[in-house]
């Protein structure tokens, strides 16, 4: 089953952020980030911005071999980056994944909505950030079968959402359990009672985030 997940990173983990970050009120919508052919050419649209300025900069990043305007609409630009063959690794990572990039905006941080064909790949993301020491915070997570809500925000360390999808796909929530908490703690490296405590912290954290009923009636249904 295909996963969504909504995510925020800081500036520096971004290689379009980092060139353009500085410039005051200025707002980016990525159209695109997709691999063609050997290349990765991302179309985004930039707002609040004086255009020359900005275009100025771009070009004189030493990874940008060229960027064209498009199209320009209500005060907006939409550019196409030509980047020189090096790939910033974030942008590495989603492709490696296999994730598909839904949405994604910035200012001071990004923000990123993915898709993933399924956890294992959801997984594989999580690694390779970890990996890669790429920080971001997980605002939500769902499934196609049950849509991302817009008033759900989920304040959770990647570490924590890893654990809670590794320890659903593994059984650990399941009655009876199909993996005891001994096991699972084996698959990070870390004692039982420290994946215990980070498992408690991310429910909480969850459950707190959600709306729940209050009312009888909403307890009745």
């Amino acid at each position: 089953m295909t996963v969504l997940l909504a995510l925020e990173i800081d500036t520096e983990d971004f290689a379009l952020s980092r060139i353009t970050a500085g410039e005051e009120d200025i707002h980016i919508l990525l159209d695109r980030v997709v691999p063609l052919g050997d290349e990765v050419i991302p179309f985004f649209w930039v707002e609040g911005v004086d255009f020359e300025s900005f275009e100025r900069r771009v070009r004189a990043a030493p990874q940008v071999e060229n960027l064209e305007a498009l199209n320009r609409v209500d005060g907006s630009i939409l550019y196409r980056v030509k980047w020189d063959g090096s790939v910033c690794t974030f942008t590495s990572i989603l492709i490696t994944s296999g994730a598909t990039v839904l949405e994604a905006h910035g200012t001071n941080s990004w923000s990123f909505r993915l898709r993933f064909d399924n956890h294992a790949a959801l997984r594989d993301f999580h690694a390779l950030c970890r990996d890669a020491d790429i920080d971001f915070e997980v605002i939500n997570i769902a499934t196609e079968a049950s849509p991302m809500r817009d008033d759900v925000r989920y304040n959770l360390t990647p570490l924590q959402h890893e654990t809670l999808v590794t320890a659903i796909e593994r059984g650990y929530f399941d009655i009876p359990r199909q993996i005891t908490l001994e096991e699972l703690s084996t698959e990070f490296d870390v004692s039982s009672q420290a994946l215990s405590d980070r498992i408690r912290r991310a429910v909480q954290e969850v459950l707190t985030s959600s709306p729940l009923p209050t009312t009888a009636a909403g307890l009745d249904d």
